[in-house]
């Protein structure tokens, strides 16, 4: 849901959206953090040696190296980031970029919480403990003219119960 989307009433016929920030004039509930981590397909581990040490990233194929979450992530585990390649082909999408990184084509910076059943069906393997964060996250945002809504209200539980608020 795109609140203000191609609209100049300021998008009247939306209850509510998730988004990546806050937008001005809705009232917004933070509902997780974005963390990141670097994750592979287990035969790209196994065809790597089957350990990786974060200084391997430095060399291997990096799938959206250009993220931001990179530098942060490398940065975190004492990396010179500087000499981070970034190589690998460029997705901007953590859907594909799990797709890319589920065929064996290099490692993938994702968000655990989003793929935690691909993390246990054994499709993803998260080579490090370490998870990384730059404070962003995820937010419900709605008119707050439209704050006392009861299936706004409902929605907001359900996503704090689906998501866990552990996550937030």
């Amino acid at each position: 849901m795109h609140p203000h989307r191609g609209r100049g009433d300021g998008g009247a016929n939306v209850d509510g959206a998730s988004r990546g920030r806050r937008a001005p004039g809705c009232a917004a509930h933070r509902l997780m953090t974005l963390d990141f981590t670097p994750m592979c397909s287990p035969a790209f581990l196994h065809d790597h040696g089957g350990r990786l040490d974060p200084a391997d990233l430095l060399r291997l194929p990096l799938i959206s190296g250009h993220d931001p979450w990179w530098a942060t992530w490398l940065r975190d585990a004492g990396l010179d980031v500087v000499a981070a390649r970034h190589t690998g082909i460029r997705l901007d999408s953590q859907a594909h970029e799990r797709r890319a990184a589920i065929a064996g084509q290099g490692v993938a910076m994702l968000t655990p919480l989003f793929w935690q059943n691909d993390l246990a069906a054994g499709r993803l393997v998260q080579p490090f403990a370490h998870v990384g964060s730059d404070g962003e996250a995820y937010w419900l945002v709605y008119p707050e003219a439209r704050a006392r809504v009861v299936k706004i209200k409902r929605f907001h539980e359900w996503l704090l119960a689906t998501i866990g608020h552990s996550a937030g």
